[in-house]
């Protein structure tokens, strides 16, 4: 590998992003489906289903985005995109066990909207002052950090998910006690 090509200002700074990109679409990507299946109690098909428009709208902006980073400095275009993520990570926050199945699926589209209009502007800069042959190392070297930031936003979102699950079980297990009335006639009921 051509660790050397991070002292590319333009390549180091692609990669931080595109480690951002991989964190937050994979570790949400993983994160919706298994609250509607394990919490919600969802097919796989149907959690499958909710992730659909996030899918329909990618493949829409993709060749906008593609359009927009000939024409559009691409620091306005992720300025835009991050944005739209921070509005689509909002949302999510707010999704709880009262949520319907087109909330998943709005959810999943806002931040799928944001997806291309990151993604097309970085791939497109991180190879701005690169030799033709370091291409194939710089793609590489891309694939390595959205991978990455993948994997951190997977372990990112479980370790939350164990956590809260941990503190959540410590306050119930707290109120189970025989002087606790509503203990005592739970017990009896």
């Amino acid at each position: 590998m051509r660790i050397d090509l991070f002292k590319t200002g333009q390549f180091a700074i692609s990669n931080v992003f595109m480690l951002l990109v991989g964190l937050i679409l994979l570790g949400t990507t993983q994160f919706i489906p298994q609250l509607l299946q394990e919490v919600l109690g969802y097919t796989a098909t149907q959690a499958g289903e909710a992730l659909t428009m996030g899918g329909i709208a990618t493949i829409v902006i993709m060749p906008i985005a593609g359009m927009l980073s000939g024409k559009v400095d691409a620091r306005y275009l992720i300025t835009i995109a991050m944005t739209i993520q921070a509005i689509a990570l909002w949302n999510m926050s707010h999704l709880n066990t009262s949520m319907t199945f087109q909330d998943a699926a709005l959810a999943r589209m806002i931040q799928s909207v944001g997806l291309p209009l990151m993604f097309v502007p970085i791939s497109a800069v991180a190879y701005v002052g690169l030799k033709p042959n370091e291409n194939n190392q710089a793609s590489a070297l891309m694939n390595v950090s959205r991978n990455l930031g993948g994997t951190l936003g997977i372990s990112f979102a479980q370790t939350m998910l164990a956590r809260q699950s941990q503190i959540h079980q410590s306050q119930y297990v707290d109120t189970l006690n025989p002087l606790n009335p509503n203990y005592n006639q739970a017990i009896a009921a």
